[in-house]
């Protein structure tokens, strides 16, 4: 990761965080968060390479994460200045090397709250999927999304034909597609246990909201001639 200004994968929104070698002990701001780091704003920073442990609150709770330092402001002025009591805040760009599932809830929780338009709840049930790596969703998508619906996980299914909303969350773009769809398959827990499946629903998409498909298939696209180029 280096040093550069927000961009498009990156989320702008402060928030407080702790953080430090040991323990989360000192308090400052996390901003540019991404799926994969963070920058982090503070009066104490740290030296490339070194190892942070940090929380973030995430729904009342701390969400524990493992950073390394990739840059940083000067540590050395940054120490000097605590001691002698100076406000001057400095930064460093940490990039995560571990960091619990909720973490990508947690980032799609911010995704969702910076769009006004997603204020009007439009199903009762919500299901969601989260695609870690644009290789993860190339293959989701052209196995099944492509073809107009999809299988997803859950430990308690919606009921057969029911109208839910899915939220397909691509984490390394920060970007959110919801789709209204129709459940047309059902596996329960109980039925799970004896074909050996995962239980879930597999849905067929009904319809995309906004410019959500379009949104979608232009990813789609630019992996794909990523995929290609990198052939020849």
């Amino acid at each position: 990761m280096s040093k550069t200004s927000p961009k498009k994968d990156r989320l702008s929104k402060r928030l407080p965080v702790r953080y430090g070698p040991d323990t989360p002990r000192f308090i400052g701001f996390m901003k540019n968060l991404s799926a994969k780091g963070a920058a982090i704003i503070g009066k104490v920073v740290f030296s490339s390479a070194s190892r942070l442990q940090i929380e973030v609150d995430y729904r009342g709770k701390p969400l524990a994460l493992t950073g390394r330092v990739c840059w940083s402001s000067d540590a050395d002025e940054a120490k000097r200045q605590l001691v002698s009591g100076s406000m001057v805040m400095h930064s460093m760009g940490v990039e995560f090397i571990e960091r619990p599932a909720d973490y990508l809830d947690f980032l799609e929780m911010l995704v969702e709250s910076q769009k006004e338009s997603r204020c009007e709840k439009r199903c009762d049930i919500i299901l969601r999927v989260t695609f870690d790596s644009a290789a993860e969703l190339l293959e989701e998508y052209t196995n099944n999304i492509s073809m107009g619906g999809t299988f997803i996980t859950c430990l308690t299914p919606p009921v057969l034909n029911s109208s839910i909303e899915v939220h397909l969350f691509i984490a390394e773009e920060l970007e959110v597609i919801h789709v209204e769809s129709r459940v047309v398959h059902v596996v329960t827990p109980e039925m799970s246990e004896r074909i050996g499946l995962n239980p879930g629903v597999g849905v067929q998409f009904t319809r995309f909201f906004n410019d959500d498909e379009a949104k979608l298939k232009a990813y789609i696209d630019s992996l794909t001639q990523g995929e290609e180029r990198r052939e020849r």
